[in-house]
């Protein structure tokens, strides 16, 4: 009978080898690097997340700070600031007379108007004062004043009150 064995090797057997051994540690090496990569990526995404809430959990605590309190009384100051600032700048005069009006205001007694005419260098008062005694002494007052050189007194009304309501004129030197 005739020997159906296929092998042509005398009994030797082989180990299988495989061909690209170090192109496959090549690739998982950089797997393992991509993996790695990867992780640290998803880390520092967490905690950039995590800031971020943070930053935005604080900005919402003070915007609420500003718009519970006073933000409001702050800004109507601020911009009562900025036009005033922009009057006392287009009128030079208009402060330096204030300062002396208030050096010669008599006690008891206040203005409710101020209008200074940059042109003329007129001042026009509404002054209020508690009787006529006091509102006599600042006609005196002014009428003394080195700063003004005319003082015209207007209308002096008795209001319901018992207060005295007078108008001034006051022409700056």
């Amino acid at each position: 009978m005739a020997n159906i064995n296929l092998s042509t090797s005398n009994g030797e057997i082989k180990k299988f080898e495989f061909p690209y051994k170090k192109s496959l540690i090549g690739m998982l090496s950089l797997l393992g690097l991509t993996l790695v990569v990867y992780g640290g990526i998803v880390l520092y995404t967490h905690k950039i997340v995590g800031d971020d809430e943070l930053a935005k959990s604080r900005y919402a605590d003070e915007y609420a700070l500003l718009s519970v309190g006073n933000a409001k009384d702050v800004y109507d100051f601020q911009n009562r600031l900025n036009i005033s600032g922009g009057l006392a700048s287009d009128t030079p005069l208009a402060v330096p007379s204030l300062q002396e009006i208030e050096k010669i205001m008599v006690a008891g007694s206040h203005l409710s108007s101020y209008d200074y005419d940059s042109k003329t260098g007129i001042i026009k008062l509404k002054y209020v004062g508690d009787d006529f005694g006091i509102v006599a002494r600042q006609i005196l007052n002014f009428k003394k004043s080195n700063f003004f050189s005319d003082v015209t007194t207007g209308e002096t009304i008795l209001d319901d009150n018992g207060k005295i309501t007078a108008n001034f004129e006051l022409k700056i030197k």
